[in-house]
């Protein structure tokens, strides 16, 4: 009787040691979570010569996307999209490249055709992990989701940036663009410092350049990043949260710059954000 009670309060104080957030997106021997990235080829992003090309090339997406632990199904054109979106149960996360909305009309024709299904998407057990509110056309995404009202949009159709451009060099050499203060206690912040930023091959000032402003939707769970603006306000500029069934993941930093994702012999040169990113996917495909 004794032994039996000794095994069952060990098994309970193991499974209340285990930590809150996986550290990984699959365990081992579970299948790895399924990819969809639209990477739209008239873009004009990585399709031209690159400065690093064996890092930073059209190729990049397939080498992050690989360290990271997912499966990707990289798309480009119109017909690539509509043949995967056929089978769209077969992707647990649907991602978006960087500009891809600024820089492709056939894809904000095609979101604004397909809204209905995007959203159902989600709501039926899928995940979108990607920039929303670091271009103007994302705002497309942002109805979706009841996101539109947090946006600042400027006369031109783009985002109005966090900080006036004639102070920019200021915000730089402060530090203040160039990271963003993660939220303790979320699935976002396991095993990272308390700030995200580009690390490794080269910074990028413009990391952060808008912000989520006023009452976020009612689905918005966790503000999982923030900054702190010239008035001392702190930000929302990264948010998560469950829709019905499925998960959002939203951000205004540069999820996708180049030189973030840069792989080399199989290694990710900033640790960090690889780690941020598996914890987007872990979280993305948790229910």
């Amino acid at each position: 009787m004794k032994s039996r009670l000794f095994w069952a309060l060990t098994v309970v104080f193991c499974l209340i040691s285990l930590p809150a957030f996986a550290a990984a997106p699959t365990a081992a021997g579970q299948p790895k979570p399924t990819l969809l990235l639209v990477h739209p080829a008239d873009s004009g992003q990585w399709y031209g010569p690159e400065e690093l090309p064996k890092m930073t090339g059209p190729n990049v997406y397939e080498k992050w996307f690989e360290a990271v632990g997912v499966t990707i199904t990289r798309v480009t054109t119109e017909d690539e999209l509509n043949a995967a979106w056929q089978a769209r149960s077969r992707y647990n996360i649907l991602t978006f490249a960087y500009h891809a909305w600024q820089g492709s009309r056939w894809l904000r024709m095609w979101a604004a055709k397909h809204k209905a299904e995007i959203v159902d998407y989600v709501a039926g057990g899928g995940a979108i992990v990607t920039n929303v509110g670091r271009d103007g056309q994302e705002i497309i995404l942002a109805k979706m989701f009841g996101l539109d009202k947090n946006l600042a949009i400027d006369a031109l159709g783009g985002m109005e940036p966090l900080f006036n451009f004639q102070e920019h060099e200021k915000a730089i050499g402060a530090g203040i663009l160039g990271e963003c203060d993660l939220a303790p206690g979320t699935p976002f912040s396991v095993g990272l410092p308390k700030t995200l930023g580009p690390k490794g091959i080269g910074g990028d000032p413009n990391f952060v350049f808008s912000i989520y402003s006023g009452a976020l939707p009612d689905w918005v769970k966790y503000t999982a990043g923030t900054v702190t603006d010239d008035s001392g306000d702190v930000c929302p500029v990264i948010i998560a949260g469950a829709y019905q069934k499925g998960r959002l993941v939203f951000g205004t930093p540069s999820f996708y710059q180049p030189e973030n994702l840069a792989v080399k012999d199989g290694k990710a040169l900033n640790a960090e954000f690889l780690r941020f990113w598996q914890n987007c996917v872990g979280y993305a495909v948790s229910r």
